[in-house]
């Protein structure tokens, strides 16, 4: 068993790391989307259309992939590297060998094998990597800090979600951090510049659970923020399933979500009137937060002392409060869809 190691979970740096996940975006990704879903067609993850539609002069009858059968992948290839001599004229005068077409199918051969092998290496690699961030978690202080060691069933679910979690759907990319802009030589940033792997993931879901928004870098170090990532990606995930046939018309699946989300919410805002500073800044970048209401005063909420408690809207450029007059009409999602843009293009993440 290895030493517990406390410098390894870092909880005040993957807290505030979350607090920042949003970056410049106005409200989080599809807080607003049964009003605003007409602008996504405007954003940046919803243009691969046109890139498809640039491709489709060269067309496969099925999908060819590295792991195809050789014959398939050597003519695919092949078909390839023809289609790119022939798109650039200059091409066989700096390289006349290619006028060979047993050179040509030589030369895809190799590079199938060096693209295989590169492949196993980065697998084993991957393996390597997720058993390391395993064996983290169990001989880090993680488990003590939280007091559930000795809850073996609890632990091992942990486990198995942030097994799954990290072989389905972490992208492990070299990565440089805390770069100083003004060191950046003007050919642009050096190979031979540290980068550490680190673990790149989307910003947000949407309601499905599909992937949304810009990717943001998470230190493969930071043990509290994977474990949270892992669980909040598997709920998300869930619910994305749920969603997807309530929004189909299976009402069973509309009552699991309210099964699931009207205690949690109960729940949340009785530890928030206690301790309102528990989700840090965060709930100042909404304009309104969920709250359990009742005809009978007993079961009621007092949800204005809620949300002044919580300064929801407080770090918003608009007002939200009760003296706010403006309309959610069509100007006012434009404004808001054109500050979300020009605040996403001043942004600067980690580079890889």
């Amino acid at each position: 068993m290895k030493t517990k190691s406390k410098s390894k979970v870092d909880f005040e740096g993957a807290f505030e790391s979350e607090v920042k996940r949003k970056g410049s975006r106005l409200f989080p990704l599809n807080f607003d989307d049964a009003s605003s879903g007409f602008f996504n067609k405007y954003n940046k993850t919803h243009r691969v259309g046109a890139v498809g539609k640039r491709n489709n002069h060269y067309k496969r009858k099925k999908r060819i992939t590295i792991n195809s059968p050789h014959r398939e992948l050597v003519n695919d290839s092949i078909e390839r590297v023809n289609k790119h001599i022939q798109d650039d004229p200059d091409f066989l005068k700096l390289w006349p060998k290619f006028k060979n077409p047993k050179y040509i199918r030589q030369y895809v051969i190799d590079q199938i094998a060096e693209q295989k092998r590169e492949l196993k290496e980065a697998a084993k690699k991957r393996a390597k990597t997720i058993a390391a961030i395993l064996d983290e978690i169990e001989s880090s202080y993680y488990y003590d800090h939280l007091g559930i060691r000795d809850q073996s069933k609890v632990r091992a679910n942990i486990r198995a979600v942030v097994l799954e979690f990290l072989t389905e759907k972490a992208i492990f990319i070299p990565t440089l951090f805390n770069i100083d802009a003004d060191k950046i030589p003007d050919g642009g940033i050096p190979d031979e510049w540290p980068r550490v792997d680190a673990i790149h993931l989307p910003e947000g879901f949407t309601l499905s659970g599909a992937d949304a928004g810009d990717y943001y870098v998470l230190k493969k170090e930071d043990i509290s923020a994977i474990v949270n990532e892992a669980l909040f990606w598997k709920s998300r995930k869930m619910l994305g399933l749920l969603w997807t046939l309530a929004d189909h018309g299976e009402k069973g699946a509309l009552l699991k979500i309210a099964k699931t989300l009207v205690p949690f919410v109960k729940a949340l805002n009785g530890k928030l009137i206690a301790q309102p500073d528990l989700l840090g800044l965060w709930p100042q970048s909404l304009p309104s937060w969920p709250v359990t209401k009742s005809l009978h005063p007993v079961y009621d909420s007092k949800h204005e002392n809620l949300l002044k408690k919580l300064h929801v809207g407080d770090a918003l450029p608009m007002r939200v409060d009760g003296g706010a007059r403006w309309k959610f009409d069509i100007i006012a999602k434009w404004t808001l869809h054109l500050y979300d843009e020009v605040n996403s293009r001043r942004g600067c993440g980690a580079i890889f």
